[in-house]
This record gives C-alpha cells, structure tokens and sequence, in this order.
C-alpha cells in the first residue's frame, strides 16, 4: 500500500503543476556569481547578458549577493570565480553559479568560453577557457550547505561543428544541484526574444514565492519544453535531500494544508525509497485526455528500469533520482519529472 500509495501521487510534468509547502527558511547566508558572455568574435550571440541580468536580478530579490561579470575575458573569469570562491569560504550557506554563453565538449570536458579571442582549434579552447569542473570544484572546497550550478550554455558547437554536442554531463552529490539548459549531448536555443528559453522561465521561477529548488526547476523544464514543443528539454541532476526555497514568504500556498503530522514514511530520504514493483496508474495526458494502464518498475540502488502499459501501447523508460524527485526518460527529448 505505502508503494501504491507514493505512485498515485505521480504527477506528469507537463500536465500537472505540484504545489509543494514551503516552510519560511532561516537566514542563510547567499551569494551567486553570474557569467553572461556574448560579443564572441567567431559567433556573437545575443541574449547571454540580458539572461545574466535577468537572473542578477531575480537572485538579488530572493537575499543573493551577486557577483556579475559581462563579456568576460579568460582572466576575468578566473578571477570572478576566486573572489567568487571566497565569499563562499568566509559566508557558507549557499552558493550558486549561473553561466549564459557559449560552451564545449572536448573530451568530454566542459569547457566554458571567454570573449577577447579567436578559437582556432580544440587545443585553444582547453588552454583559454575555463572548465565546469574547476568551478563546481570551486565551491566544493567552500563546503558551502548548498551549491547550485548552472549552465545556460549548451548551444552549437561554432569551434568544432562537426565535434560533440552540447556539454557533457557532470556528476552531483550530496550538496550540489546541477541544472543544464538542455539535455548533455544536445544543443539549446539563444531565443529570439530578450532572454534565452531557459533564462526567461528561471528566472520567474525564481521570483515566484514559496517554490522549493525542485518546483523551481521543474517549472523551468516545463515552460521551456512547451515553448520550443520539445526541441529543448532542461535537464537536472541532484542528490540534495534538504529543504531550499528561494523566496520564501512563511506561507503555505494556496489550497495546501500544513502536512507537519503526515506519515513519516512519506517524509524519507528518497535514497531509501524502494519502488520495485507492478502498479495500477491513472493520469492525463497534456491534451487533457485521461488514460488508465500499469507500470512496472525495477530498481537497482537510484537507477530505475519503467515499463508502461496503456491499452495495447507499451513504453519503456529509464529514470533516476534528482533530489526529490525522480526523473524518468522517455526517450532523449521527453524526460517526465515524478514526486
């Protein structure tokens, strides 16, 4: 019943908006460095400092202090990220970092662009930039209680277009949350209007009040995935267990009750979790048809094997847990997010 009663509380991504309870949070200390690069010489693009200030701003409302950079040289960079690392150090708390620019994959190292050159090959990308890791690491060694990292940056590929696409994926842990602007291995839009897909629903995901990180980004994934009909679907990756709202207000949201007396069961680490199993499912589709069928699950540790019967239809998936949630992948462009 504990099994049944967890998978009835599934909701598809793109149908259904869960309403989470936000407790008011303490005053943790917030600091944010944000890279916006746009005037590449070899491909110029147009939304990556209207994303940074879009973002500067909506983190500046919910207690960030902001470190901002715009078109941003190599050194520049570099030493963004040291002064950025050392806030972090000296305040704890949480930190979060947010790039819009262009990026690459070179063996499967990310690798973030500077402006002030022309990239001639491969080589010259992995002398004079600056890689994903060394930031993520970066903030490790703060041993802040949070680092959210993100990167708006997996567009075309203009050093080596015949190369690999997109950026590579990066491993998290236990206080790291990880969020791509599309899938590893696919490209993203710039956007033709004043801020990339991904920017414009971050950044009013983060202004909304009383959304926890997951809501947050589960509302990014589905404003992005609707606007571009699928082209470009976010992609996360976490194994933070805690509690983080970014604008919290000390209320609880409109038609939730306080669930401070709910089954303890419903309250455990995600990690513990055992889903194995067969189940009846009941759900509607985007079109708002309903549907009814059987799922079954198998699970070794937090990857999971999903088979799914809808009449004569049968899907297949793979998913795993990303924080509180998990993430199951219909295919490369239609993952579907689960509570």
């Amino acid at each position: 019943m504990r099994q049944l009663k967890l998978l009835f509380r599934i909701a598809i991504l793109l149908s259904l908006a869960v309403l989470t309870r936000a407790e008011a949070e303490g005053p943790e200390a917030r600091t944010a460095l944000i890279i916006g690069n746009a005037a590449y010489s070899f491909a110029p693009l147009r939304n990556p400092i209207n994303d940074a200030k879009a973002i500067a701003g909506a983190l500046q409302s919910a207690g960030f202090k902001v470190i901002m950079v715009t078109d941003a040289d190599q050194g520049q960079m570099v030493q963004a990220v040291r002064k950025f690392a050392t806030e972090l150090k000296g305040r704890g708390g949480v930190g979060l970092f947010y790039f819009s620019g262009h990026g690459a994959q070179v063996n499967g190292e990310n690798y973030l662009l500077p402006v002030g050159r022309d990239f001639t090959s491969l080589d010259d990308v992995k002398q004079n930039s600056v890689t994903a890791l060394a930031i993520v690491d970066a903030m490790a060694s703060a041993r802040s209680d949070l680092n959210i990292f993100i990167l708006d940056a997996c567009r075309n590929n203009p050093i080596d277009p015949d190369g690999a696409k997109g950026l590579s994926r990066i491993d998290s842990n236990a206080r790291l949350f990880i969020s791509y602007a599309t899938s590893p291995g696919l490209t993203a839009l710039d956007g033709a209007g004043n801020n990339s897909p991904y920017a414009k629903y971050l950044y009013q995901s983060i202004d909304a009040p009383n959304l926890d990180i997951e809501d947050t980004f589960k509302r990014t994934l589905k404003g992005v995935y609707v606007e571009t009909h699928g082209e470009q679907t976010p992609w996360i990756a976490s194994t933070f267990f805690g509690d983080f709202v970014f604008k919290p207000t000390g209320e609880t949201q409109s038609g939730e009750e306080d669930d401070s007396s709910a089954d303890e069961s419903e309250q455990e680490d995600p990690k513990s979790i055992d889903l194995a199993g067969v189940y009846r499912v009941e759900g509607k589709n985007p079109s708002g048809s309903e549907y009814k069928g059987m799922v079954a699950l198998t699970q070794k540790d937090n990857d999971f094997g999903v088979t799914w019967w809808i009449g004569k239809d049968v899907f297949t998936g793979t998913g795993h847990f990303a924080g509180k949630m998990l993430v199951v992948n219909w295919g490369d462009k239609t993952p579907v997010i689960y509570s």
